[in-house]
């Protein structure tokens, strides 16, 4: 069974890769003037995905703005996780952190004020993320709107992945915490390495010296006696 289920894993991480990679292709290669489900444009599709790729690059966009690059980020982790593990426990959770953490980071990028990217078709945060952020500016205010989307940023990536803030500060304080002792490491391996090079620099003088004078000694005893 076990087996099974790692061979499964294996297909369903792959398919995401494979997914994931379709996404990022799609929108590294977006451009406005290719014919996409919602605009005419030129005959010739420059999207590395073709026609598809150009209408879902154009949706994601015009939607989400530069969110949507987090779309193959967290598809990636996904897969990585599924090849590590069994399967991925609470899937709704995970889904709804998913659409949160997009959410609240093209609302985001909508209150940063941003000019257009492309054209004025493509906002940073958006169409979505746009309307979230003058709703919530409206009853908040554009401080108050960036302190919960944030709030809501964070939680989405906790629902989503496997990160946590507390083990996150853990390690960058263990990490901290060691750096004088990684200091005094380095400077030891330094220290070493110098006198490593000075003793056969040292030994390569003395070597040259030594071959010096048995080559003068050679000569002297080479001489015609007079």
């Amino acid at each position: 069974m076990a087996g099974k289920n790692s061979r499964r894993n294996e297909i369903v991480a792959i398919a995401l890769f494979a997914l994931a990679a379709l996404f990022v292709l799609c929108l590294v290669s977006y451009h406005p003037n290719d014919s996409s489900w919602n605009a005419g444009g030129e005959s010739s599709i420059r999207n590395l995905v073709g026609s598809i790729g150009a209408s879902v690059a154009a949706a994601l966009l015009q939607c989400v703005g530069l969110a949507a690059y987090l779309v193959p980020v967290l598809l990636l982790a996904a897969a990585w996780r599924r090849f590590r593990t069994r399967k991925i426990h609470a899937p709704l959770p995970r889904v709804i952190g998913l659409v949160m953490l997009v959410l609240s980071a093209s609302a985001l990028l909508a209150l940063s004020g941003f000019n257009p990217l492309f054209d004025s078709s493509v906002q940073p945060g958006g169409l979505v993320g746009r309307v979230i952020a003058h709703v919530l500016a409206m009853g908040l205010n554009t401080i108050g709107a960036g302190v919960l989307l944030l709030a809501a940023a964070a939680a989405g990536l906790l629902l989503a992945t496997n990160f946590s803030f507390v083990r996150a500060y853990d390690q960058l304080a263990a990490l901290f915490d060691n750096r004088p002792a990684a200091r005094s490491a380095i400077f030891e391996k330094y220290q070493a390495w110098r006198q490593k090079r000075a003793e056969a620099a040292e030994a390569r003088t003395k070597a040259r010296r030594t071959a010096r004078l048995e080559r003068d000694r050679t000569i002297e005893t080479e001489k015609p006696a007079r």
